[in-house]
């Protein structure tokens, strides 16, 4: 089932790589660790207690998400707003001092420094949300001890969840990630992975949480390659989409519910019943326009052309697996952000297959097709709208507007927004 983030609700995403002083002079080796800025909440999809009687999706809970990562001695914080369907909506950057947006998409936006040298880029797609920063070397990362971390609402239960890390490298090199940990008494915290193959090494670990039926995993990754004799170090810390995962079919049974919103931000929500065989009935959808199409393993709920949302339950040897996709293609506007833009749109560009190295298996392509266009701004505050021709915009599409979010084989929830109780 395929549940597309661009078209549920609207919540909050902060994700923090916290900072005290100007860009520049964190290059220059400014003061170490800070406490971590206050936070935002993330889009997600969730299990959630299910009120039959209830007429209204329950709204979701504004806790904080913050990552922090280490860079030049000290951290550097963004605060990340979401749009329905876990539209990127506002980006504030903390410190803001040198860098620019170069790129300003619904689903994506990247920064860099004056120099080119270092490079930010924040994703919101398929379910799940990733920040990367990219240097010129390991120690730009691991000065001052490397601390970092990330703080957020995983199942949108309104309980905070933190996890802690650092970013070290080893005698010969190599990345290595140490010192993990995690709020959550049962995440399961995998051992660190390292891998070296030609110029590259890298490092990597998974944090995974579970509740109920529902599973989501916290990645980190730190990665150094070397090409035509130039270093470059990138470090990110990402979100995995919502997964669904099998529970004795006696737990499973019961009535459930999946809620969200529509693209205009109006709630939407499903109801429907699960036997102890995995049949499915007593399938009803609100707004009443929707379509439903059911059958005793399955549902397809289309809201309307452009927003569909599938539930697929599994039985197997006793248990029960309740999987949630939602495909949603909402004509989200780029986010604002508090650094100046520069952004070029070039002839026929593609939308990137988000291959990020953390497995989460959602492929994104946008229809950035269009004539080249550039915007420069002195100010971020405004709207990309303010500075940007709409014949610009229509000539290039709407990259976000066109994600192709969750519903993977393995029935992974590509929720950002909605919730289920599945």
């Amino acid at each position: 089932m395929r549940i597309h983030p661009m078209r549920m609700a609207a919540t909050m995403l902060t994700t923090a790589l916290v900072g005290v002083a100007g860009f520049g002079a964190m290059q220059a080796g400014a003061a170490s660790a800070t406490t971590q800025p206050a936070a935002t909440t993330l889009p997600v999809d969730t299990t959630i207690a299910v009120d039959p009687s209830a007429t209204t999706a329950p709204a979701p809970p504004a806790i904080p998400t913050i990552t922090t990562l280490p860079l030049f001695g000290t951290q550097l914080t963004l605060d990340i707003t979401t749009g329905p369907g876990g539209a990127l909506a506002n980006i504030a950057v903390n410190p803001a001092d040198g860098l620019t947006a170069v790129e300003l998409h619904p689903n994506e936006v990247v920064f860099v420094d004056a120099a080119g040298t270092t490079q930010v880029v924040v994703k919101s797609r398929g379910g799940g949300q990733r920040v990367e920063a990219k240097s010129g070397s390991l120690d730009d990362f691991t000065a001052g001890g490397g601390a970092g971390g990330w703080s957020g609402d995983v199942f949108g239960t309104g309980a905070a969840t933190t996890v802690g890390f650092n970013v070290v490298k080893n005698a010969d090199g190599s990345p290595d990630i140490t010192g993990i940990t995690s709020s959550d008494p049962t995440a399961e915290i995998g051992a660190v992975e390292h891998e070296s193959e030609d110029s590259e090494m890298k490092a990597r670990a998974a944090v995974r949480f579970t509740s109920g039926a529902q599973s989501r995993t916290l990645f980190i990754k730190v990665t150094v390659a070397t090409e035509d004799g130039a270093t470059q170090a990138r470090v990110s810390v990402s979100l995995s989409r919502l997964k669904g995962v099998a529970v004795p079919a006696a737990d499973a049974a019961g009535p459930h519910q999946w809620v969200g919103q529509l693209c205009d931000g109006s709630a939407a929500r499903i109801d429907y019943t699960v036997d102890t065989s995995g049949t499915v009935s007593g399938v009803t959808a609100s707004p009443t326009t929707a379509s439903v199409n059911n059958n005793d393993h399955g549902i397809e709920v289309r809201f309307s052309e452009i927003e569909r949302v599938r539930i697929r339950v599994r039985q197997e040897d006793g248990q029960i697996k309740i999987s949630v996709s939602e495909r949603f293609r909402c004509d989200s506007p780029d986010p604002t952000v508090n650094t100046p833009i520069s952004t070029t749109t070039e002839p026929g560009d593609e939308g990137d297959d988000n291959h990020n190295g953390d497995h989460q298996g959602d492929k994104t392509h946008g229809d950035r097709g269009g004539h080249r266009t550039t915007t420069t701004t002195e100010t971020g505050a405004a709207t990309p709208d303010s500075t940007t021709p709409d014949s610009t915009r229509s000539g290039r599409g709407n990259r976000g507007g066109g994600n192709n979010g969750g519903g993977n084989g393995d029935g992974n929830n590509g929720g950002g927004n909605g919730s289920s109780d599945g």
